[in-house]
């Protein structure tokens, strides 16, 4: 009896003591797991950068930054040009750069981690064939806008002569309908020398004056539009501008284009004011 209550005292303290190994053994995994991922969300007080101060780019504008950085960090060229790499578990990290013109050749290099920032400027030396290529492209660029431009200029311009030629032709009508429906067989379009056209602009001028308006009419006859056409045995002579104060002028003459005495003011409309209508005379 003596024997089966020692033996019982035996089994339960064996199991006492193994009991009390697997707890140890328990915490003791439990703590090295705490501590290694303690050790992984520990954040850095301080971000490492170490990269050349110097760097040469090839023909298409290309260099390498190779350097090291704390774990893990991103490593960005000139953050606004999104190019970027992580430094590996050993802190070696190597990033392709492009530069984005030829005009800059000083560039920020970032490492960030955990909220900490550490930047270096770099300086690029530019290669001689790059900046060639880079040129070329801005030059056709820049033609090509200048092309577009002018395009539109021509367009532009186009448009508003026959803007103008429609109204002339409009008031025309208006002012003689007769004329305008059941034209001379006579009639035809003639060529305006200069001496010409400076004799119908200098007498528009002069009319306008004596009207009782402020002359304020270009001096330069590519302001002007001047035309003259064959009638009965005279010709017909249309000068239309504008005036700054007074809007669109317009003023038919008939003169034989040889002596001035026998120039005659025919129609005069100033801003949309008709002044003067002998057409029909």
């Amino acid at each position: 009896m003596r024997k089966g209550i020692k033996f019982g005292l035996v089994v339960i303290l064996g199991l006492f003591v193994l009991s009390g190994c697997g707890n140890k053994e328990n915490k003791a995994d439990k703590k090295e797991n705490s501590d290694a991922t303690a050790s992984s969300e520990k954040k850095v007080a301080k971000v490492i950068l170490e990269i050349e101060d110097h760097y040469q780019t090839n023909e298409k504008g290309e260099f390498i930054i190779k350097g090291k950085a704390t774990e893990g960090a991103s490593i960005a060229f000139d953050i606004a040009y999104g190019e970027g790499t992580k430094a590996d578990k050993n802190g070696d990290f190597e990033l392709l750069c492009t530069v984005p013109s030829t005009e800059q050749t000083e560039y920020k290099i970032s490492a960030f981690r955990d909220g900490v920032i550490t930047e270096k400027v770099i300086s690029v030396a530019l290669n001689s064939d790059y900046i060639t290529s880079k040129n070329k492209e801005e030059e056709e660029k820049n033609a090509e806008i200048e092309k577009q431009k002018q395009v539109a200029k021509e367009k532009e311009e186009k448009k508003n002569q026959e803007e103008r030629e429609k109204r002339d032709k409009e008031l025309a009508n208006k002012s003689n309908p007769k004329e305008s429906q059941a034209p001379s067989s006579n009639s035809s379009e003639s060529s305006v020398s200069e001496s010409e056209a400076r004799m119908i602009q200098a007498t528009a001028q002069i009319a306008i004056k004596r009207n009782g308006y402020e002359d304020d009419t270009s001096s330069q006859l590519k302001d002007w539009t001047i035309n003259k056409m064959k009638y009965e045995d005279t010709y017909r002579w249309t000068a239309v501008t504008q005036s700054s104060n007074n809007g669109r002028v317009k003023v038919i003459f008939d003169w034989t284009g040889k002596d001035e005495n026998d120039l005659i003011i025919k129609y005069l409309l100033i801003g949309g004011n008709e002044i003067l209508n002998n057409l029909r005379q």
